[in-house]
C-alpha cells in the first residue's frame, strides 16, 4: 500500500514528506497513552520506543486484526 500513495523511491518519498518516518516489519506492544491521546508506541524491531514529543499524527496500521487487539 506505501508503494500507491507514497511511490517506490524513498529518496523522492523523504523529499516530498520529510517528516514521515515509515517503520515497517516491527512487532508493537503497545500504544503509549497520555492525557487521553496516543502520545507513542512501544514496538520491537531491535527493542525501541517511538515516542511523539512534537504531538504529530501517529498512525498505526497492524491489519484487521492486530489494530483492533492495540485499542483494547
Amino acid at each position: 500500500a506505501s508503494h500507491a500513495f507514497l511511490g517506490n523511491d524513498p529518496q523522492e518519498t523523504k523529499k516530498k514528506f520529510p517528516s514521515l518516518t515509515l517503520e515497517t516489519n516491527a512487532w508493537v506492544h503497545r500504544l503509549l497513552i497520555g492525557g487521553g491521546q496516543c502520545e507513542g508506541v512501544e514496538m520491537s524491531d531491535g527493542s525501541k520506543r517511538l515516542l511523539n514529543p512534537d504531538g504529530g499524527q501517529l498512525i498505526v496500521c497492524s491489519g484487521a486484526v492486530g489494530s483492533v487487539a492495540l485499542l483494547e
